[in-house]
């Protein structure tokens, strides 16, 4: 599809060209990680076909200590266990996954 782009630390990643290009979207957050995974119309637009949340919880601790609990990391690891199956349904082309700052900054978080 023309014009559609991820972008990932300042570059452009093209999406899967043709009418019905499915792209898949992982936010995962202190509380909870949420998917969408959305599918080109053909027309310039996207159209939702999947949505799942799972709560996670990871821990005040991730932000307090700056490292997120054994205990956090399995409800993470269940969580998207569960997400990567109603992402298999759907078999997208692309997949992004961004994890905010409770993640990215907590010292284990490279182990995720």
């Amino acid at each position: 599809m023309p014009g559609l782009r991820f972008i990932r630390n300042s570059e452009e990643m093209p999406v899967a060209a043709g009418p019905r290009s499915r792209v898949a979207a992982y936010d995962l957050g202190r509380n909870s990680f949420h998917l969408l995974v959305a599918e080109a119309d053909g027309q310039g637009g996207l159209r939702l076909l999947e949505q799942a949340q799972e709560m996670v919880r990871l821990g005040a601790e991730s932000l307090r200590d700056g490292i997120i609990p054994e205990d956090g990391f399995a409800r993470g690891l269940e969580a998207l266990a569960s997400c990567a199956a109603w992402l298999n349904r759907h078999q997208p082309e692309t997949t992004v996954a961004v994890a905010t700052s409770a993640i990215r900054e907590a010292r284990n978080g490279a182990s995720s």
